[in-house]
């Protein structure tokens, strides 16, 4: 199984294009409050392509750390093929999913 993780913005073809490039089994959805109607909106339309939807919701896109750090324990959770889409999300997100990534030896 593939799997690639989306942070979720306002400008959801940053998430969609990849998505439907790759066509993965699953895809995880990282998502804040103020985001949340992007995240349904990705949702509906992943789940439409059936390509399977996990979400992360309620995130701080301004705590560095604690993103980081949720990032990584979902990396954990996939012992296939994750992969990260840097595109979406706060420049802050990127760089703590990017880190994340780095740092478990994961693609990007």
């Amino acid at each position: 199984m593939n799997t690639i993780f989306c942070l979720v913005s306002r400008q959801s073809m940053a998430n969609v294009l990849p998505v439907l490039m790759f066509n993965p089994e699953q895809v995880v959805l990282f998502a804040t409050p103020e985001e949340k109607k992007s995240a349904d909106y990705l949702e509906k339309l992943f789940s439409n392509k059936s390509i399977k939807v996990n979400r992360i919701d309620n995130l701080d896109a301004y705590d560095y750390h604690l993103f980081k750090q949720t990032v990584k324990n979902e990396i954990m959770k996939y012992e296939d093929r994750v992969i990260l889409n840097v595109t979406g999300g706060t420049k802050l997100m990127a760089l703590a999913a990017y880190e994340s990534f780095i740092e478990c030896s994961k693609p990007i």
